[in-house]
């Protein structure tokens, strides 16, 4: 799925924090505005800075996440199973991982990264 290349961050335009692309090729284009409570504009600014934090730092922790599946795969003889008590991390990352990239656990569609 395409969208607008990172980084991302906050600009203000007439009190309202809206989220885009700085950069030669966009110039503060907007991205997106944040109107979740015009009664508290903390809670609006305090919306547009957690998308800008999970958008900037999303493929890193993709990278993570992968490094520690694929680590998990080479090394343990963990079987990933439910039962494991507080539940099983290594499902976990391997469930985690698929949503972040939007792939199922175990897909093998030639462009998916997750191999759980």
């Amino acid at each position: 799925m395409a969208h607008t290349p990172t980084p991302w961050e906050i600009l203000f335009e007439g009190g309202v924090p809206h989220i885009a692309k700085t950069g030669p090729r966009f110039e503060g284009e907007t991205i997106a505005r944040t109107y979740g409570d015009f009664e508290s504009p903390t809670i609006d600014k305090g919306n547009a800075e957690l998308i800008v934090r999970a958008v900037n730092n999303h493929q890193a922790l993709v990278n993570a996440l992968q490094a520690y599946v694929e680590y998990d795969e080479e090394t343990s003889d963990c079987p990933s199973c439910p039962d494991c008590e507080g539940g099983c991390i290594n499902a976990t990352a391997r469930e985690v991982l698929a949503q972040a990239t939007q792939h199922e656990p175990g897909c093998l569609c030639p462009s998916c990264e997750v191999r759980s």
